[in-house]
């Protein structure tokens, strides 16, 4: 018994601990602006934990790393499970590209394959999600961040029910409480999404009750931001229109790319990749001079009557994105990863009380 508590207190003491940003129900004060970074989907290592990273991470880490960000958001499947090799492997990854840069950690399916108590994860990051009890972990957990006297609230929740089990109904009763209080608004930070033009992708139902739960609580007028992993590609989405929460798809963050759907659904209900976005990659793609690939995006030639898409195969469909709040204001800067290890901004977004959801210049 002595063996066995001396060993167990040596393997926690020899894991190699990550800097979480904040604690749960924490609140950090700015006088001015501040930035972080978002990306999912990462890819440390491959299927059996043997290999290393994706050259294409390392380049997205250390582009993140270059902007000096108060910290990165790792929206889910940081692991290709939750085994202790594979989260070694994440975190040679992180020690090598972005150092003591402070994470923002949230869980995906594959933190919980085999690890369903989530003890791996909270060991890595022994700042995130408060203790429950029954040797039980918190997956969500929230704060507030103030810039020049506005309280931006931020949560951070798990949309795996079925690896949940009844810590999801413990999660609801959290999500309502902490919807209420006194700040200006609020942003969102969830693996999954009700919203994805990923192609084979589907609206998932967990992520929109956890929306619904909040359009009945408190409306989307103060939901600034979705933040989700979704697909493996970039995307930008505005399903309730310019005035509602934006949906900001930030997957691609290594992995192999999920072609990107230009919409989805029907003409008087469909779902359509924000216009700035989508003539970014259109420009990429014409700039390239890929015929095919311009085809397929416009549904033209042999590709007419096909849904119009970016296909994966033909251009890049990810990097990684970067947020500012600057007390009212909300903006977001998109970094596209091209071949030859080049990361270009490619977009930038910022939000107007009266006119919502717009270009910035």
């Amino acid at each position: 018994m002595l063996l066995l508590s001396f060993l167990t207190s040596f393997l926690h003491a020899a894991t190699p601990t990550l800097p979480v940003y904040v604690t749960d129900q924490d609140k950090k004060v700015y006088d001015g602006s501040l930035r972080f970074a978002a990306v999912g989907n990462i890819c440390s290592s491959t299927l059996w934990g043997f290999g290393g990273p994706c050259s294409h991470s390392e380049e997205i880490l250390q582009s993140i790393k270059s902007r000096n960000p108060e910290f990165v958001s790792f929206l889910g499947d940081s692991v290709c499970s939750g085994s202790s090799r594979h989260w070694s492997k994440f975190v040679n990854l992180y020690q090598t590209t972005l150092s003591e840069v402070p994470t923002l950690p949230v869980v995906g399916q594959n933190e919980y394959k085999g690890d369903l108590k989530l003890a791996n994860w909270k060991s890595y990051f022994p700042d995130a999600g408060e203790d429950i009890g029954l040797n039980r972990t918190a997956s969500w957990y929230r704060f507030d961040v103030e810039s020049r006297g506005v309280t931006w609230r931020i949560l951070v929740l798990d949309s795996n029910r079925p690896e949940m089990g009844s810590r999801w109904d413990e999660q609801m009763t959290f999500l309502q409480d902490n919807l209420k209080g006194d700040f200006t608004s609020l942003i969102v930070f969830v693996h999954d999404s009700a919203y994805d033009l990923g192609v084979g992708s589907k609206a998932n139902k967990n992520a929109s009750e956890l929306l619904e739960t909040i359009d009945f609580n408190i409306g989307f007028q103060q939901l600034r931001a979705v933040i989700f992993s979704g697909s493996n590609a970039s995307q930008a989405l505005l399903p309730q229109g310019s005035l509602g929460p934006l949906h900001l798809g930030v997957g691609g963050g290594g992995m192999k790319g999920t072609s990107l759907l230009r919409k989805k659904g029907d003409e008087e209900d469909s779902l359509h990749l924000l216009t700035s976005l989508d003539l970014y990659y259109l420009d990429t793609v014409d700039k390239l001079g890929l015929e095919t690939a311009m085809d397929k995006a416009l549904s033209k030639g042999k590709y007419t009557g096909k849904p119009s898409k970016f296909e994966s195969k033909d251009i890049s469909t990810f990097g990684w994105w970067e947020i500012e709040l600057d007390g009212e204001f909300m903006g977001t800067r998109f970094f596209h990863y091209q071949e030859g290890d080049n990361l270009v901004e490619a977009t930038k977004l910022g939000y107007d009380k009266s006119k919502g959801w717009q270009i910035v210049k």
